[in-house]
């Protein structure tokens, strides 16, 4: 993925508080069930946007790769 413009980042910066906002309103049903739910979301975009399999996984791992891993 290239680096993104200013404008991009202020939609990426919008859209992770959309993110939490909607994640703080259904707290309820739990972390766990969020996470799931989430993931299941965004992997089936992944799936539906793809052109084909390799890209999917390759939209997957770079995800995975970019989360800062804390132990």
């Amino acid at each position: 993925m290239s680096k993104p413009t200013k404008e991009q980042e202020v939609m990426h910066d919008n859209f992770f508080e959309g993110l939490i906002g909607v994640t703080e309103k259904a707290e309820d049903l739990g972390s766990q069930h969020l996470i799931y739910f989430g993931l299941q979301f965004f992997i089936q975009m992944a799936v539906d946007v793809a052109p084909n399999e390799e890209e999917v996984d390759a939209i997957i791992e770079m995800a995975i790769s970019s989360v800062d891993k804390k132990s």
